[in-house]
């Protein structure tokens, strides 16, 4: 499976099991998927057991698997740094990732915070400048800290650390683009 197709399979399987379902087929996961019929028996060729032909697609089954592949069927611990602790919601949807929020530090005290918690990854929230996100990228780095989710207005690339910028902003003018799309 493209890879860049898995985190596109996991929305669309989490969005099935919510709604209850329980199977499903390579026509409408195309459909979803924006891709071919073929692609889609192709991609789930690498998951024995999920799929049978004329039966159809175990949604559940598939939704492991492709968690797994993802990274997310094991726990990850986070620390956040700046003035804005991470709110319930973020918290509670990150846990059902598996990943546990097991502190947040102002920038004077994440260094202590990471050495008491040894976290996988961290969060820079929202509220910190250039400076404090520069700091906090080299000291994951330095500390053996694995990711860094930036979630700060400014963009980030830490040599020795997988990171990912999220910025508000770009999520805010996501978010208002479904939701014109779903209105028209």
């Amino acid at each position: 499976m493209k890879k860049r197709r898995l985190a596109a399979y996991y929305e669309i399987l989490q969005e099935m099991m919510l709604s209850g379902r329980s199977r499903t087929n390579s026509g409408e996961l195309a459909g979803l998927l924006g891709v071919s019929p073929s692609t889609v028996r192709k991609d789930l060729e690498e998951y024995d057991g999920c799929s049978r032909s004329g039966y159809g697609t175990d949604v559940r089954e598939l939704y492991r698997a492709v968690s797994l592949e993802l990274g997310l069927g094991r726990k990850h611990t986070a620390v956040s740094v700046g003035t804005n602790p991470v709110g319930a919601p973020v918290i509670r949807a990150m846990r059902g990732l598996g990943v546990e929020i097991a502190g947040s530090s102002p920038r004077e005290g994440l260094e202590g915070l990471i050495d008491t918690v040894c976290p996988d990854i961290l969060i820079i929230t929202d509220t910190c400048d250039a400076e404090t996100v520069a700091f906090a990228g080299e000291t994951a780095v330095v500390k053996g800290v694995k990711g860094v989710i930036n979630c700060s207005a400014h963009k980030t690339s830490f040599e020795g650390c997988a990171s990912v910028d999220l910025s508000l902003c770009d999520a805010v003018m996501l978010l208002a683009q479904k939701i014109h799309k779903s209105e028209s």
